[in-house]
């Protein structure tokens, strides 16, 4: 193999492996490689894959495949969490020439290390490779992005496994990065223009679990608006990427109201809103009116703010009791938008085995009526922005057809109306807008005057 080296990096799944896949690009361009434009001019091909569904899994398996049609001569190195599933899939063909689980993730930041490796022409093994407990948080770290609102991952790993979930066979024991560097690499990423950071991580509520002298999410968000609001709360803001039901206790609420840069927007873990139900998932450690509970609260600071949630359908057992008791909860509350999954049974996870699975057909007829009850809810609420003629600011993230697109702080996809002087470069960092016109999914805006390019 070449000193120097064409690669690309295909990533699927989570924010998580969007991040890391970052950190990867990194290392090998400053070893001197090239980034191609296609795979068939590639010599290092990585596929960072994801198996939170069984089509996640399904999808790494075609794309091995056409891969390996496209580019025969490159070396196919598959990571990520669909890798182990895949290994031991006797039914599959190996079509990866090195496997590379999570706990050996980190020698992809290594490029001389896995030349030699890739050199020696390996074969990995297609037995499940053992994950040994991380002494220390893996490391991945970045200083620039692919996209306009980078990843700032903090923390890594789950232990808590829901019944549905095989991440945590997958990933590594929760691990967590120290303070000081994610405040670093905060101060780096938004040095260089880049107006919104997404605190990410596999399981947040367990951030700072086995490292106490961390504190807990709410004490790192705390800490990250401490040192950087001062200096950035006018141009760039913060938004967390995903937090349950029970971490929206008396102290999280404090810092969500107290935070200057942080996005009124929260995404949910939900998943249901029948306790029954949601023991079965091995979530009953909190209730649905808990996070009725803590809107309220949000309402009494936050007098506009986004609402998401993930939510599971057809879960083992469901009835239709549970089903309209999901439907009535999420009616009941300010939700703009959901991510709804008809449940995917995952071998090796409890409710695989669980009796009482829904057939699919029902399935989807409740994931259709969440998804219509969102699909109101989310119009209502545009609708609303554009009633009040709310002032929102956005972050542009490139051309949609001929216009730019943008993310709001509430979380909703915003088109900038075409001006006269288009030709003229747009000002960086964050935008203020103004609802003008409704699309089918997001907003129509028109730039406030008044801002320097």
């Amino acid at each position: 193999m070449q000193k120097t080296w064409k690669f690309q990096i295909i990533t699927f799944g989570c924010k998580v492996n969007q991040y890391e896949s970052q950190a990867i690009r990194e290392a090998w361009l400053r070893a001197g490689a090239e980034e191609s434009p296609d795979v068939e001019q590639a010599a290092i091909i990585v596929l960072n894959s994801c198996a939170i569904t069984a089509k996640g899994e399904r999808d790494a398996r075609q794309m091995l495949s056409r891969l390996r049609r496209r580019a025969p001569q490159a070396k196919l190195i598959l990571t990520g969490c669909a890798a182990r599933l895949l290994a031991q899939n006797t039914l599959f063909p190996a079509s990866f020439d090195l496997l590379l689980s999570h706990a050996e993730k980190p020698l992809l930041l290594e490029p001389e290390r896995l030349l030699q490796r890739l050199g020696r022409e390996l074969e990995q093994s297609p037995q499940p490779i053992p994950l040994p407990a991380p002494s220390s948080y893996p490391p991945f770290q970045i200083s620039r992005y692919q996209r306009a609102r980078p990843v700032l991952k903090v923390q890594d790993g789950c232990t808590h496994r829901c019944t549905y979930c095989i991440v945590p066979t997958l990933r590594q024991h929760a691990t967590s990065r120290s303070p000081a560097e994610i405040v670093e690499e905060a101060r780096r990423l938004l040095s260089q223009g880049y107006a919104e950071l997404i605190i990410s991580g596999i399981n947040l509520k367990q951030y700072g679990k086995n490292e106490p002298e961390f504190g807990n999410f709410w004490d790192l968000l705390k800490r990250l608006d401490d040192e950087l609001a001062d200096e950035y709360a006018d141009r760039a803001r913060l938004r967390i990427s995903s937090v349950e039901p029970s971490q929206l206790n008396a102290h999280g609420l404090e810092t969500l109201k107290n935070c200057r840069m942080l996005c009124p927007q929260l995404h949910i873990s939900l998943q249901h809103a029948s306790q029954r139900i949601l023991r079965r998932m091995g979530r009953g450690h909190y209730q649905a009116k808990d996070l009725a509970d803590a809107v309220q609260c949000l309402q009494s600071f936050w007098p506009k703010f986004g609402l998401g949630c993930d939510l599971i359908c057809g879960f083992p057992g469901e009835e239709e009791e549970d089903h309209a008791e999901l439907l009535s909860f999420c009616q009941s509350l300010p939700f703009t938008y959901a991510h709804v999954f008809p449940y995917s049974p995952r071998p090796g996870t409890a409710a695989a085995a669980f009796p009482g699975h829904v057939d699919e057909k029902i399935q989807a007829r409740r994931a259709l009526a969440l998804r219509k009850l969102f699909q109101t809810k989310n119009r209502d609420f545009r609708e609303m922005l554009l009633k009040e003629k709310t002032l929102l600011t956005i972050v542009l993230e490139g051309k949609h057809g001929q216009r730019e697109k943008g993310v709001c702080q509430y979380y909703i996809p915003c088109y900038l109306q075409s001006t006269a002087g288009e030709s003229d470069p747009l000002p960086r960092g964050l935008l203020t807008v103004r609802a003008i016109g409704l699309t089918s999914k997001g907003l129509t805006v028109g730039l406030c005057h008044n801002q320097e390019p």
